[in-house]
């Protein structure tokens, strides 16, 4: 009888020593898009046509685990953060409704859709950077251009940087969100200058 409580006191104290050191649940998050801009039913069908015919990144941020940049040349990931999908497709379809919301246009599609548009404007967009920085500032480099049918655009590089309301992977998420607003208005107030 006493061997039998040692062993029961043996399976309690592992189950419960097992407990202890569970894993976190993994937690995952996506950029949204900005409520800035003309509300979804402001968009207009007559408004400028433009399609992103290309959208790339560099190849450490197609990682899906979260990360944050330490001294410029540190990347720091956490297995238990992670985006909800791949980041580049996030990044394109948070660009595209932001751009549309800055144009107030329906017609701002990627150029692979199947609403694309012939004489569409059309966006090339290369990201160079796209992080939150062990400093609590969240960072975006692009390298982008606009081009029409009779134009040519040159390429420009723009950075935007905003900082994170806290160390949390929520804010970095919305601190990203908000560079790529940012960014669809740069793009958008260059487009609505064309002729």
């Amino acid at each position: 009888m006493r061997r039998l409580g040692y062993g029961a006191l043996v399976i309690c104290t592992l189950a419960t020593v097992s407990g202890c050191f569970r894993s976190p649940t993994p937690r995952f998050f996506i950029l949204a898009p900005t409520t800035q801009g003309s509300p979804s039913s402001a968009l207009s069908a007559q408004g400028p046509r433009v399609a992103l015919a290309a959208l790339t990144f560099p190849a450490y941020l197609l990682d899906p685990r979260m990360s944050v940049v330490a001294e410029g040349i540190e990347v720091r990931r956490d297995e238990f953060e992670r985006w909800a999908e791949d980041l580049d497709a996030n990044f394109r379809r948070v660009l595209l409704d932001d751009l549309s919301r800055e144009l107030a246009s329906t017609n701002v599609t990627a150029a692979d859709s199947p609403f694309g548009q012939a004489g569409a404007q059309t966006l090339r967009v290369e990201v160079l950077g796209f992080d939150a920085a062990a400093d609590g500032v969240a960072r975006l480099r692009v390298r982008w251009s606009v081009a029409t049918d009779s134009l040519t655009g040159a390429a420009v590089i723009s950075e935007f940087s905003e900082h994170v309301s806290e160390e949390t992977p929520g804010a970095r998420a919305k601190a990203l969100s908000s560079l790529v607003a940012s960014l669809a208005q740069v793009i958008a107030g260059h487009i609505k200058k064309l002729p």
